[in-house]
């Protein structure tokens, strides 16, 4: 009985030792071929394509795209199910052409925010009666988390890393 308790007390351990063996402290190429995390990248990341922020680089204010990426040009609303049926209808934007284009994204940029809201009443849901426009600046790093991705215990954190933009290689035009 005891060698059993033994065994499947090693098992046990092996197991969970070996099922998250990404940490803080490994390179982000390790990271990024573990199966078993999803790394969660800034909204606008996806600008990037499916690397987000691993194919992106700093230069002269801007965040540039290391290798092309696959852009929308032309987008068409298509009727997703039966409209007037039991499970109705619904629109969804779909890609009608593509190419693959360098992309790049102003460090700063302005965005529209609430300056004034309502008072929060049985008449009014604190909403904002006043919108102002506010300039940020993209840094040039990046605390990233990084979640478990298994179907048990899925999007749990793990931990947090940090991801430094690289500077863009400079390669001369040819002439």
């Amino acid at each position: 009985m005891k060698k059993h308790l033994f065994f499947v007390t090693a098992i046990i351990m092996a197991v969970s030792s070996t099922a998250f063996a990404v940490s803080k402290k490994s390179e982000w190429s390790e990271i990024r071929k573990a199966k078993d995390v999803s790394i969660v990248q800034p909204k606008f990341a996806e600008a990037f394509g499916p690397a987000g922020l691993f194919n992106a680089c700093l230069s002269n204010g801007d965040i540039k795209s290391i290798a092309p990426v696959n852009v929308c040009l032309n987008y068409e609303n298509v009727t997703i199910g039966t409209p007037n049926s039991e499970g109705g209808a619904y629109t969804k934007r779909h890609c009608k052409k593509s190419a693959l284009q360098d992309v790049t994204i102003d460090k700063t940029y302005t965005q529209n925010i609430c300056l004034k809201r309502a008072p929060a009443t049985e008449f009014s849901s604190n909403e904002c009666i006043e919108w102002g426009s506010k300039t940020s600046i993209y840094p040039d790093s990046y605390l990233i988390e990084i979640v478990r991705r298994d179907s048990l215990e899925a999007g749990n954190h793990l931990f947090n890393k940090t991801l430094v933009l690289p500077m863009c290689e400079y390669t001369p035009t040819k002439d």
